[in-house]
C-alpha cells in the first residue's frame, strides 16, 4: 500500500488514490500555501463542519455544504443522505419570503457529488446538470435531475422527494475556495449556466476529473479516474474561477462579516436587473 503513492505520481495520477483500512493512499497533489487561506478558514476546517442550513440578516439564506466520502452507492442509501440536507432547504423556502441563497462550498474538498445535487435539487431544477468527456474532450454522457430524480444517462441513480416550488430562478451565490475540490468543483460546476447565479471567492483547485469506485481485494477501494467533468453545455473547466475573487476574508464567526457573503449580498440587493447567466 505505501508503494501506491509513488506510483500515482510516477504516472500523474494525481486525482486516484485507494482507501484501505480507514487510511487513504493517494499521490500528493499541488501544494496550496498557507499564505492563500485565512486562520478563520482553517480554524472551521479543524472542527471538521457538517452541513449547515441557516438564516441570516433575515432574508438571505446560508447553506454549507461539505466534502462527503463514502462506499455505498446503493440508491437508497444516497437518498437517506440527500433527502434531509434537501429538507431543511424546504421547510426555510417554505415558511419565509428570501431574497438570496448561498452555497458555500469552501469546506468542500470532494467525495461523492450525487447527494450534494439532489440536496441542492429546488435551485438546480429539471435540467442537464453536468457532463463527462472522454481523454479528449469529447462527449460522452450527462447527468440530469428531473422531478427530484438523479439521472444518468436515462437511467435513475437516485431521488429526493420534492416538496414545493422550484428556485432555479432565484437569485445563488456560490462561493468557492482553493480547497474547493473533485465533488466540490462538480457542485460548482451544476451552476454554470445557470441564470441568476453568481460565482464569488478563490478559483478552485483544479481536480476536475471524474473518478469511479473500483472495488479491489482485502476490502480495498480504488477511486479511478476514467474522464473529465463538463458543464451543461459541453464545457470544461480545469478550475473555477469566480466572478468576484475574494480572498481571505473569512469570517465563521460572524458570516454577515464576511467578504464573500457581504459581496452576495451586493449581488441579492441589485434589485431590476435581468437574469444573468455567468
Amino acid at each position: 500500500m505505501n508503494e501506491l503513492p509513488l506510483l500515482f505520481k510516477q504516472i500523474g495520477a494525481t486525482h486516484c488514490n485507494v482507501y484501505y483500512q480507514k487510511q487513504k493512499y493517494a499521490a500528493k497533489g499541488k501544494m496550496v500555501s498557507k499564505d492563500a487561506y485565512s486562520d478563520q478558514w482553517k480554524i472551521k476546517y479543524d472542527s471538521k463542519p457538517v452541513f449547515e442550513v441557516k438564516v441570516i440578516g433575515e432574508k438571505y439564506v446560508y447553506i454549507l455544504m461539505p466534502a462527503m466520502v463514502f462506499f455505498d452507492l446503493s440508491a437508497e442509501n444516497i437518498h437517506k443522505t440527500a433527502q434531509p440536507m434537501y429538507d431543511q432547504i424546504a421547510a426555510i423556502k417554505n415558511d419565509i419570503k428570501i431574497e438570496g441563497w448561498i452555497v458555500d462550498l469552501r469546506f468542500n474538498t470532494g467525495g461523492n457529488s450525487m447527494p450534494m445535487l439532489l440536496a441542492l435539487y429546488d435551485f438546480l431544477g429539471d435540467n442537464k446538470i453536468w457532463g463527462v468527456m472522454d481523454v479528449n474532450k469529447r462527449p460522452q454522457s450527462v447527468d440530469e435531475l428531473r422531478a427530484g430524480n438523479y439521472l444518468f444517462e436515462t437511467k435513475k441513480m437516485s431521488y429526493i422527494k420534492p416538496n414545493g416550488a422550484l428556485l432555479d430562478q432565484s437569485k445563488v451565490a456560490v462561493l468557492t475556495g482553493v480547497f474547493t475540490a473533485s465533488s466540490g468543483e462538480v457542485t460548482a460546476i451544476a451552476f454554470k449556466g445557470r441564470p441568476n447565479t453568481k460565482f464569488i471567492g478563490q478559483a478552485t483547485y483544479g481536480a476536475t476529473t471524474a473518478n469511479i469506485y473500483w472495488q479491489l481485494p482485502f476490502d480495498a477501494t480504488m477511486a479511478l479516474t476514467t474522464s473529465y467533468y463538463s458543464d451543461r453545455n459541453g464545457v470544461y473547466h480545469p478550475n473555477i474561477v469566480p466572478d468576484v475573487l475574494i480572498s481571505k476574508q473569512d469570517r465563521f464567526d460572524d458570516l454577515l462579516a464576511d467578504g464573500n457573503i457581504k459581496e452576495a449580498i451586493k449581488f441579492f440587493e441589485n434589485k431590476g436587473q435581468k437574469p444573468v447567466v455567468y
